[in-house]
């Protein structure tokens, strides 16, 4: 009898674990890009599953079947029959359609400024708060610059460590970064670039949960207030349209 009591807070006790076995679940997608060639693997937790390019499949032999195209025949001709009425058509009544009147529809106006301002913040704050759940756990990148001219290839390694240096602390703002390794070489004796990287972003499952949650609980107080807004200004054109 005590089984059957505590079957139910077994069951339970279970599915709670693993709902939150899977809410601290951490994953992810690592991307790779050498030798020209990119890849994309979806992790979850310690396991990768490569998503492309995919592995060539085997092609299945397939089983030739002896002797049916030769004993398939040709299907017999039917005959033709002509009908003394077949050259002869007959006019078809012309068919009146009636016209319906056009209904002219009042154009809606269109989204206010103030409103597009308001969608804009959200979609900011939104993908603000997104890309604050990620995490990037290795960043590796390796650029060898070259090109025909030493000057130009001087040029182009300058640019590209300016642009690392200024966008690099921007980049660390937003994202959490657990490792990272950039390596810029100016190679004078080459005549082509060649760029090799490879990302890792995770994620745990939980807490992009709860990001959707807010952002979509956001997104209902904002299309509210959009709606009122819109009520009001309605209704005091309505008002100021009649008393002028």
């Amino acid at each position: 009898m005590k089984w059957i009591f505590l079957a139910p807070l077994i069951l339970l006790g279970v599915l709670l674990a693993l709902v939150c076995i899977v809410l601290l679940l951490r994953v992810g997608v690592r991307l790779v890009y050498r030798d020209g060639q990119p890849g994309i693997w979806v992790k979850v937790s310690i396991f990768s599953i490569r998503v492309f390019p995919r592995k060539p499949r085997r092609k299945k032999k397939r089983r030739k079947e002896n002797g049916q195209a030769a004993g398939r025949g040709a299907p017999p001709q039917q005959a033709k029959t002509h009908s003394p009425d077949a050259g002869t058509q007959r006019p078809e009544p012309a068919k009146t359609t009636k016209e319906t009147p056009r209904q002219d529809k009042a154009e809606k106006p269109g989204p206010s400024v103030e409103t597009l301002c308001a969608y804009a913040r959200f979609a900011m704050d939104a993908g603000g708060r997104v890309m604050r759940g990620l995490r990037v756990d290795k960043l590796w990148l390796r650029a060898d610059i070259g090109t025909p001219d030493a000057a130009k290839t001087a040029l182009a390694y300058g640019g590209a460590s300016a642009a690392v240096a200024n966008l690099w602390p921007l980049a660390e703002s937003i994202l959490d970064i657990r490792k990272k390794d950039i390596f810029l070489n100016a190679c004078f004796e080459k005549e082509t670039s060649t760029i090799e990287g490879e990302i890792v972003i995770t994620a745990l499952v939980g807490r992009m949960a709860l990001i959707g949650l807010r952002i979509l609980k956001q997104y209902s107080k904002l299309k509210k207030a959009v709606q009122t807004n819109e009520q009001s200004e309605r209704l005091y054109g309505s008002e100021h349209g009649k008393n002028p």
